[in-house]
């Protein structure tokens, strides 16, 4: 037995004598809370990353707002670290390959590119990863980097920092996107909870108990930390580096018991809505075959008609698309990726899904906007119409429109729109989301729904004209 029985029995009573009464009672979340703690690890407190970490992922668009918001500082590199390790605990099998190249795999690089892709495609080379750059942030105009022999990481970070993107991985994909697409702000601070010092050192007692070699004292010790909660999580964390292989076990297994605040999902879907529906036998061997068989495909450009053509005949599945989104352009470029990947590559992105219609399966771009509970249609639609606007309605179902918005303001695609068209849009409210579409020969109507619906946004018809306001 590695430890004597004499300092078994007083472990466990130091860890016993911390009954469930001295658990620590969560006092009510301070609205500036985590960015407190942000600022104290800024500052170069160390105490304040631990703190942070017992917080779980769910603060991680925190983190990154704020990394981004102080840029490259002396104590920055410690904020960043805490992301990736973040970003690491949360993700996928997939996921986790791909974050061990980013930490093993090392880089030189000088470039100075016009846009991401050239700096993108120089990272795809040596690393041999699927890297994508989403179509809201593929415009960058700019993407500098010098930087020798470091751990990839460190390039991709440095070049997010100083482009404004961030990265995840998505789709068994490194997935390079805005923070707002990629994660979202939870609703409020979660409560961090500190321990007294005697509540310390119970829980370290308890953490040394459970390397015992009897079950029933590491059950009790396990069973004293679970009632602990979220406050042991530091003190939990610490464990799992400890150099007694049960006690980093057991201290792993009790930081997935203590659940964190949840990760909240941002603005792009996780999943296509097939993969939600109930599907019955045929469906679900065809979905299998969706899993099993991987492809590879290179877009630029390119159709979005011509590019699920180009999977169907690859697969032998039976494909169809709705006309409206037919001449949606796609740029994706991937290898060794599984059908369902890289169909949610082709479609999510760009605000379209996909769904089971008997044994076919169906791309559209209303399909996103049903699985997210979202309205499908604008207001003014369902409205008793006067003369005057009825006007407005003819306008907006018989003119049609061809453009390609890229992460472009709200109130600047409007004012185009307007000029464009003669029809009078006024918005009513001051939310103005940056909206990324590509249309070809599609109403004005469809395509407003699509800048509007999917932002929270809706629009009516009055005596001004079109007017666009938040959906309550």
């Amino acid at each position: 037995m590695r430890k004597s029985g004499l300092a078994l029995v007083v472990l466990l009573a130091s860890c016993v004598s911390s009954s469930p009464t001295l658990a620590p009672t969560p006092r009510p979340p301070r609205p500036r809370e985590v960015e407190d703690l942000i600022q104290r690890l800024l500052d170069g407190d160390a105490q304040a990353t631990a703190s942070l970490r017992s917080l779980g992922p769910g603060i991680l668009r925190q983190l990154v707002d704020a990394r981004h918001a102080a840029g490259e500082t002396k104590h920055s590199r410690a904020l960043a670290d805490l992301i990736f390790e973040m970003k690491h605990a949360t993700t996928t099998p997939d996921g986790i390959a791909i974050f061990k190249a980013l930490e093993t795999i090392r880089i030189t690089i000088d470039m100075e590119a016009n846009g991401l892709e050239p700096v993108v495609d120089y990272f795809r080379e040596i690393t041999g990863l699927n890297i994508i750059v989403d179509p809201v942030i593929a415009r960058q105009k700019t993407a500098t980097i010098k930087i020798t022999d470091v751990p990839m990481r460190y390039a991709l970070e440095l070049l997010a920092l100083r482009c404004g993107f961030e990265y995840d991985c998505r789709y068994g994909v490194l997935y390079l996107s805005t923070p707002e697409r990629l994660w979202a702000v939870p609703g409020g601070p979660p409560t961090h909870v500190e321990l007294s010092p005697d509540q310390t050192r119970a829980v370290q007692a308890c953490i040394t108990a459970l390397g015992s070699s009897s079950p029933e004292e590491r059950e009790q010790a396990a069973q004293q930390l679970r009632e602990f909660g979220r406050a042991a999580r530091p003190l939990l964390a610490g464990g799992t580096r400890d150099n007694d292989p049960d006690i980093l076990f057991r201290c792993t297994q009790l930081l997935a018991l203590i659940a964190p605040v949840a990760l909240t999902p941002g603005t792009l879907p996780v999943e296509s809505h097939w993969q939600t529906q109930k599907l019955d036998a045929a469906q679900r061997k065809i979905a299998a075959k969706l899993h099993a068989v991987r492809i590879d495909i290179h877009f630029e450009g390119t159709r979005i008609s011509d590019a699920i053509a180009f999977v169907r005949d690859s697969v032998g599945i039976e494909m169809k698309i709705e006309s409206a989104t037919a001449n949606r352009l796609c740029s994706v470029k991937t290898h060794g990726l599984p059908v369902a990947a890289s169909l949610q590559l082709l479609t999510l992105p760009y605000g379209l899904d996909v769904k089971f219609d008997g044994q076919a399966l169906v791309v559209g771009a209303r399909l996103q906007a049903v699985h997210a509970g979202v309205p499908t249609e604008n207001a003014w639609r369902s409205q008793t119409l006067g003369d005057y606007a009825k006007a407005i309605a003819r306008r907006l179902t018989t003119l049609k429109v061809a453009w390609d918005f890229q992460d472009v303001p709200l109130n600047e695609v409007i004012l185009f729109i307007r000029d464009l068209t003669g029809v009078n849009i006024v918005i009513a409210d001051r939310n103005n989301p940056r909206v990324t579409l590509v249309e070809r020969d599609l109403s004005l109507a469809a395509a407003l729904e699509r800048l509007t619906l999917p932002y929270g946004l809706d629009a009516r018809i009055d005596e001004e004209g079109l007017v666009i306001y938040e959906r309550k």
